[in-house]
């Protein structure tokens, strides 16, 4: 994994509603502002950096919103641009990404799904973060993101 762009060339992870996924196979990842959760969101393509926090956050968005959730995993290519996920929640339990552009589906595979629990005896163990720093080389990868989440 390159320090300098810690996401760059690297495998992802996006989680939708299972109801989405007859469109995700057709026409990709479109931006969305994540209906399937309760933080306020504007129109990207979101994801989480590990498989861990991907089956976590899956988890608890089933029992939240009561709808089972794929898992899917998302392969980027060196020029994509990522911008670091500021949201507090996101920011205080998650290595979170998001793109400004939509995922084309020779990108995406399906690799989970998560059904609904019946209670939270069944989580997983809480997924760590990554906790590293971030570099923001010019004009490529990661950027700088200031202003809605």
């Amino acid at each position: 994994m390159n320090l300098i762009n810690p996401v760059m060339s690297q495998t992802l992870y996006h989680i939708s509603p299972s109801l989405n996924r007859n469109s995700i196979l057709a026409t990709g990842l479109e931006l969305r502002n994540q209906e399937h959760s309760n933080i306020p969101r504007v129109a990207r393509v979101y994801f989480f950096e590990t498989l861990e926090q991907a089956q976590d956050y899956a988890f608890w968005s089933a029992f939240d919103v009561k709808k089972e959730m794929d898992i899917w995993a998302v392969s980027l290519d060196d020029n994509h641009v990522l911008l670091p996920d500021r949201h507090p929640e996101m920011v205080k339990n998650y290595d979170a990404w998001m793109s400004e552009t939509a995922i084309a589906v020779n990108q995406l595979s399906l690799i989970g799904q998560i059904a609904v629990p019946a209670n939270i005896k069944s989580a997983p163990p809480f997924a760590q973060k990554v906790q590293r720093e971030l570099h923001r080389p010019e004009g490529r990868g990661i950027t700088a993101y200031q202003g809605k989440f």
